[in-house]
């Protein structure tokens, strides 16, 4: 697709039509949409045709929030002198609730809940790098959007005392230490087969009871619903 848009614009420029709108439209079938729509704007498409989010015929098609942040991330300027980008995301979402009558799935990128979770520690953090910020673009920066803390078996124990004091008043007993600690119980439970979730109130409250904390009253309201 990327060779044959190459083709047509240098023909369309051979005969002098340079001001010729070249507009590109791809569905979904293979995975491989949001990649095939920045090569065709690449190689001489103009724009897209499509609407802020994926709800369209057969699978969805390449949503102009993807395509925009995509183009801001990679540098391109122009396109927030014309668009209101930080409003994209917010956007996106509502359209999807008006066309589907159900929020964007939890995994869609850009606009889903968990598109900006903070999920990796350890090495990360040692080399001060977050693999969510995508060639110096951080994307909730950009958005105004508070990242949330995601907590699995990738999660460096300063990560789960973030959570904990997201989620929890703040306690003297929330320290790094402590962390580490309960990052040590997570991999002890997968090892031992407990398929268990730590992101809840609850969830969080229990693990920190088995790491050795000391329940704190709000942990106690949060368990006792």
């Amino acid at each position: 697709l990327a060779a044959w848009t190459k083709a047509v614009r240098n023909e369309m420029d051979r005969c002098g039509w340079h001001d010729g709108q070249f507009i590109f439209h791809v569905h979904e079938q293979w995975g491989m949409m949001h990649a095939t729509n920045l090569e065709c704007l690449a190689n001489g498409a103009t724009g897209v045709w499509c609407g802020v989010c994926t709800e369209g015929a057969a699978l969805g098609h390449a949503d102009s929030c993807t395509t925009l942040l995509n183009m801001i991330r990679l540098g391109n300027q122009a396109v927030q002198k014309q668009f209101n980008c930080k409003y994209l995301r917010e956007a996106a979402i509502k359209v999807t609730e008006i066309a589907s009558g159900d929020s964007p799935d939890p995994r869609k990128p850009i606009y889903g809940d968990r598109a900006l979770d903070m999920l990796f520690g350890g090495v990360f953090a040692a080399m001060d790098e977050d693999p969510n910020i995508c060639e110096g673009f951080d994307m909730a920066e950009f958005l105004g959007v508070k990242r949330v803390v995601r907590i699995t078996t990738m999660a460096s124990g300063e990560m789960i005392i973030l959570r904990m004091k997201e989620l929890f008043e703040d306690d003297p007993q929330f320290t790094e230490e402590l962390g580490d600690l309960m990052r040590t119980q997570i991999l002890e439970n997968a090892k031992e087969g407990r398929r268990e979730e730590y992101n809840s109130q609850v969830g969080l409250a229990m693990l920190f009871d088995q790491s050795g904390g000391k329940l704190t009253p709000a942990m106690g309201v949060a368990c006792s619903y």
